[in-house]
């Protein structure tokens, strides 16, 4: 797949990515990034919620769920076995709450989390609040911020900032950004900007897009495929899926569910193209 020599026995050798977030009322914000993930093919995809969203999700749970009291408490160490034991993290997604106690919760994890780690939606507006604990992580993993358009401007104070500006936010906490748009832009440390087609349909401007596109992203980094890969595939991934629907259906809109299910035609799609 994509270049990976990594033979596939097991689940195991898919990889198991966390999905870490949300709250009462934004259960499908979850549920969609878990799809994602798992259409990436990765092998074992785990919700880490609240206990209040677990019933939310349990009527439909495709993939493995555990809980924690909520954000005013800390990850219990049962669940960091889990983590620790984990491929990839996508976290942040579907939290209402406020920034900094999401920030006080999800501290120990963005220090100490030791692989690739998806930092996304409500967790990006906290850390655009107080980018500063990032400097504090003990690990040097690979750390993406993907941040649309309303989370660009809290974090860089502008809706489009220069590519000076991002690199330099990139260096001084040693992370990738990702601004999604009509050309999402993946920022680098070393200065490495990639420019990655995004094919933007305006029928996927719905909520839980992000949150799938997101969890595919995690499903390939669980995979072991390198960022830029991860990136640029999911993205292509998203695209021709909705395309896909679209044009089955004629729809003015596709919701993540139904670009989720068009996701394994995309595949067979872009595998043609590689061959």
């Amino acid at each position: 797949m994509f270049g990976s020599k990594i033979a596939i026995h097991t689940k195991w050798d898919r990889g198991r990515v966390v999905i870490m977030g949300g709250s009462t009322g934004t259960a499908f914000a979850i549920h969609h990034a878990c799809i994602g993930a798992m259409r990436s093919g990765a092998g074992l995809t785990v919700a880490m919620v609240p206990k209040t969203v677990v019933l939310a999700l349990d009527y439909q749970a495709t993939y493995k769920i555990v809980s924690y009291d909520g954000y005013h408490s800390v990850v219990p160490e049962s669940l960091w076995h889990i983590l620790k034991a984990s491929n990839a993290l996508v976290a942040g997604i579907g939290i209402e709450e406020d920034t900094n106690v999401i920030k006080e919760f999800f501290s120990r994890i963005l220090n100490e989390f030791p692989n690739p780690m998806i930092i996304d939606a409500d967790l990006s507006l906290s850390i655009g609040n107080d980018p500063s604990i990032l400097i504090h992580r003990k690990v040097r993993n690979v750390c993406l911020l993907v941040l649309n358009v309303r989370e660009t401007e809290t974090v860089f104070g502008t809706k489009r900032p220069s590519k000076k500006l991002v690199t330099l936010f990139c260096k001084e906490f040693d992370i990738y950004v990702l601004i999604k748009g009509k050309v999402a832009l993946l920022f680098s440390s070393d200065g490495i900007i990639h420019s990655v087609e995004n094919r933007g349909f305006p029928e996927i401007a719905v909520a839980g897009s992000g949150d799938l596109l997101s969890g595919i992203i995690g499903g390939l980094l669980a995979q072991r495929l390198d960022i830029v890969t991860s990136v640029s595939t999911a993205l292509e991934l998203r695209s021709v899926a909705t395309k896909i629907y679209l044009k089955k259906t004629g729809d003015i809109v596709a919701h993540p569910h139904d670009v989720a299910q068009c996701l394994p035609y995309a595949w067979q799609q872009i595998k043609r193209r590689t061959k």
